[in-house]
């Protein structure tokens, strides 16, 4: 899955390209100037599907691949905040608090 990837975030789509033309043709999305596949399958209402319809596909995946590429490429971004919550918190439990800390002066 590394590889396509990969490709969705190397393909770039010209808005002159036969390829946009169809994405505008048969599914309503325009594309300015240029796109990659990844910033297209980004956009709300885009699956994967649109992208084998008009011929913008890779390598040949199944059903659950099809579906943990496009998970990924319209998440990443929550996906990328909450791993750094998580990292940020890791790195905030692993802090020793003092052994004489006066837990009552604390208010």
């Amino acid at each position: 899955l590394a590889a396509e990837f990969e490709r969705l975030r190397t393909t770039r789509v010209n808005e002159r390209s036969d390829s946009a033309c169809m994405l505008a043709e048969r599914h309503g999305i325009v594309v300015n100037q240029s796109a990659t596949l990844e910033e297209i399958l980004r956009r709300p209402h885009v699956e994967y599907r649109v992208l084998v319809e008009c011929g913008l596909a890779g390598e040949i995946l199944s059903a659950s691949e099809l579906d943990r590429v496009q998970i990924r490429v319209k998440y990443a971004g929550y996906i990328a905040r909450a791993q750094e919550i998580i990292d940020k918190q890791r790195k905030e439990s692993s802090k020793q608090l003092p052994d004489d800390l006066d837990y009552m002066s604390i208010t």
